[in-house]
């Protein structure tokens, strides 16, 4: 990803009848679970991706171990062996004999769920099955999982000792699809029963390290003979007066044409659009400070406007106090953190902007620092620019509002936050 390249590590916690469910963006080997599973191939060789890591970290004698169990044997899908965790954190080792068929990964995570309590384990970790060389969707995969987990904690007591699931990849994607579709499992759970109390649908935080601009936009454009009489966009100046060091470029989807000094400036300090046509070129990048928190709790009761649903989202963001950097205001002048919450109905469209807002609080949009035209305090956390609805009934800041998020899908799109970015960043990110 060029412009600006940050490292994400998304963390969701919530609880499915009474088991603490979490899914992390993290190394596995770092886990402190009681047991740790991963997928292996046929002759549970331990010799490629997540097993390979498990196996190296777990020292000579776990390879031994494996070695004098195995001897070259050829296991059936759906079948786990289990090891010593030796040099692991973790007490166990469960071997995963993997497919690329959604029934028998289901059932293997049912298998994993099933041993874990019989071994008599407080907590499990387990990575994606199929997602690695096997190539099975992570979407699909994760659906898989859920079912597992619905069907193990439908026979769940609480004489059973395994209280914590801890799902982790190192690949953003992959923990993505496991978020969504537990989500979609816990408000399945809620549509299907009268309910009076309010259920949390996890806790997301977004730990961004210290973005980094490229200083290579070279992919965006190409180099194109000098246009007649033209002038750049940028400096104003002729393009007659461009050299071999800083040529007239044409940028590749819009084609607008800038000296290349100019338009790599551009994408530097501001961001990575068109000057002329607003085109996007890369992800957006705010200055939101670090260290932010956003909740999000499905809720009991209506939103005025939406009388088919009997729920409605609320998102809690929570942005610590800091010190300024150069991105704001007053750099190295301390400045007050905030708490705001916001409420969407629960409904398709709700759903979809719920997903693009988390996706721009990862990319630091939703908040900047200033100083408050409502209360003129200064150096403080202030909205910026994204418009939220922080009452529930009634006023310009609450429901009903039949426009709301046409206007905030606008207002988004405008940052360089779309459909087209959504599905973009869980592809590939």
């Amino acid at each position: 990803m060029s412009g600006m390249k940050s490292e994400v590590k998304d963390r969701f916690t919530t609880n499915y009848q009474s088991i603490d469910i979490t899914v992390e963006n993290i190394d596995i080997v770092s886990c402190d679970d009681e047991i740790i599973a991963v997928p292996v191939d046929r002759h549970c060789s331990f010799s490629a991706g997540i097993s390979k890591i498990i196996a190296e970290a777990a020292g000579p004698l776990f390879k031994n171990n494996v070695n004098k169990i195995v001897k070259r044997r050829r296991f059936r899908p759906g079948e786990v062996l289990i090891f010593d965790g030796h040099d692991l954190n973790a007490r166990l080792v469960f071997a995963a004999v993997s497919s690329t068929n959604l029934t028998d990964i289901q059932l293997l995570y049912e298998k994993i769920f099933r041993f874990a309590n019989n071994e008599g384990a407080l907590s499990l970790c387990v990575s994606g099955i199929g997602t690695g060389i096997l190539g099975v969707h992570c979407e699909s995969a994760a659906k898989a999982a859920c079912q597992a987990l619905k069907e193990f904690a439908s026979n769940h007591s609480e004489n059973n000792s395994l209280k914590k699931i801890h799902f982790v990849d190192l690949k953003s994607r992959i923990v993505s699809s496991f978020m969504r579709q537990i989500n979609r499992l816990l408000a399945n759970e809620l549509n299907s029963e009268s309910f009076v109390s309010d259920q949390p649908l996890g806790t997301i935080n977004c730990e961004v390290d210290e973005a980094q601009s490229s200083e290579d936009f070279c992919s965006f454009f190409n180099v194109v003979d000098t246009p007649s009489g033209e002038c750049c966009p940028v400096c104003l100046a002729d393009f007659s007066t461009d050299n071999l060091e800083n040529p007239t470029v044409e940028l590749s989807k819009c084609h607008h044409a800038f000296h290349k000094d100019c338009i790599t400036h551009s994408f530097r300090l501001l961001q990575a659009q068109c000057p002329v046509c607003k085109v996007w070129y890369d992800v957006p990048r705010g200055n939101q400070p670090f260290g932010g928190k956003m909740t999000v709790t499905l809720k009991a009761g209506k939103l005025p406007g939406y009388p088919d649903s009997k729920n409605y989202i609320e998102i809690c963001y929570s942005i610590p106090s800091g010190v300024q950097t150069e991105e704001h205001l007053r750099p190295g002048v301390p400045f007050f953190g905030t708490t705001r919450h916001a409420y969407l109905p629960y409904t398709s469209d709700g759903l979809l902007v719920l997903e693009l807002l988390r996706l721009a609080f990862r990319y630091r949009l939703i908040f900047t620092v200033g100083d408050s035209v409502t209360t003129g305090a200064k150096n403080v956390v202030v909205w910026n620019n994204i418009h939220h609805k922080t009452n529930v009934f009634g006023g310009a800041f609450g429901y009903p509002d039949d426009n709301y998020l046409s206007r905030v899908k606008e207002e988004l799109a405008s940052l360089g936050i779309n459909e087209q970015l959504l599905q973009n960043t869980r592809k590939t990110d």
